[in-house]
Order: C-alpha cells, then structure tokens, then sequence
C-alpha cells in the first residue's frame, strides 16, 4: 500500500523530471490518479476496484480516465511490474482499449516492452 506522503507513493526522479519536460515543452498538466482511498474495497489497479462498492462511484470502471488513456498518440506506462497496482492497470489498460496496441509502451527498467509483453 502506497500511504500518501510515504516514498512509495512518490514518483521516482527520472521518470518525474520526464513527466515535467512533457508538460512544459506540451503546455498540459500531468494527470496524477489516486487510488486506494476506500477502505471498504481493494483497488489494485489505477481503473477499477476489485469489487465496486455501490456507496462510492471512485471504485467503478474510470471510463473518463480511460478516455483520456484513448486519445493519446502513445501511451507510456512504468513502474515497476513487479507492483500488483501496475500489473493490473496495464492488464485493465489491455482488457478496455479499444484501438491500435502499438501504441501502449510498457516500460520495465528503464527499456520499453512491447505490448503484448505476456500479461496473464
């Protein structure tokens, strides 16, 4: 579980100093996506809880995030795929996107995978 405010939580160095030369040479915001704030529920992945809980709408299907994900000339995910939490957004990511895969790029240390890296 990544607390808010612990190291965790944080965006490592290099990737962060990627994330702002693209919002200053693009002129948009990064778009940061908290997950976890529902005690009641598991969210293991940055689109969806494990099990929607009916009294809070953040843990069903992120559609507008999704939407956002869609539009993109191409689509750069990192972490580390050890991480539960990225497994399972790249997995979502493949499970709802509709279009081209050559444009998802799935980084793991530092080199991009290509798409079909062999999620389960």
């Amino acid at each position: 579980y990544c607390i808010i405010g612990v190291r965790g939580q944080a965006i490592v160095p290099r990737v962060n100093d990627a994330l702002q030369d693209w919002a200053t040479h693009s002129l948009r915001p990064v778009t940061y996506v908290l997950t976890e704030q529902n005690c009641r529920t598991e969210m293991y992945s940055a689109l969806e809880a494990e099990i929607e809980d009916p009294l809070d709408s953040s843990t069903a299907f992120n559609a507008d995030l999704m939407s956002k994900l869609r539009i993109t000339e191409k689509l750069v995910i990192c972490g580390s795929v050890s991480s539960e939490y990225v497994m399972n957004t790249m997995k979502d990511i493949l499970k709802y996107w509709r279009g081209d895969v050559s444009k998802l790029i799935f980084l793991k240390n530092d080199s991009a995978v290509s798409a079909d890296y062999g999620l389960p």
